[in-house]
């Protein structure tokens, strides 16, 4: 198969598009969670994830979302890992700080979705940045081996 058969080219160029509209949406949206004092707290963090999260179970699938709310059973947000990884991700990514968001972001945010699944990473040094944060202000992510990928080569020679 030729790389113009599979349609490869077709799907970068909706992919970097998409880049950029989801990258807008999230910037526009930090605008309704601004700190309740000059910086945010754990509990103000811990409060968007279950925000972020439980909203995003709602619009993937308000048949189940309903089912659970007419139920009057709590969600339990443990069981949707993904879910609580990419919403700190985006937390951590987009709120804090005065960073300006790029494209690549948005890539960052789907590998987050990943890493609960993972016992080693290695990674840039922003994302390395979060995952540290996460793991000390919250109980996630805590059995996850993180390095910089600068630092890959001390991880090899080490094992030389």
């Amino acid at each position: 198969m030729t790389i113009e058969k599979s349609n490869f080219l077709y799907n970068s160029d909706y992919w970097k598009k998409g880049q950029s509209e989801v990258l807008s949406s999230i910037v526009a949206l930090k605008k309704n969670f601004p700190p309740k004092r000059d910086k945010y707290s754990i509990e103000d963090i811990e409060y968007f994830n279950t925000i972020v999260s439980t909203s995003q179970i709602a619009i993937r699938n308000r048949a189940f979302a309903s089912r659970i709310v007419q139920s009057g059973v709590t969600i339990d947000l443990n069981k949707f890992p993904s879910l609580k990884s990419t919403s700190y991700f985006v937390f951590y990514k987009f709120y804090p700080d005065k960073r300006k968001p790029i494209n690549s972001d948005v890539f960052d945010i789907i590998i987050s979705a990943l890493l609960p699944y993972v016992d080693f990473f290695i990674t840039e040094g922003n994302l390395y940045d979060i995952i540290s944060k996460i793991k000390m202000n919250h109980l996630f992510l805590e059995n996850i081996e993180v390095y910089k990928l600068k630092d890959i080569n001390k991880i090899i020679g080490k094992n030389n």
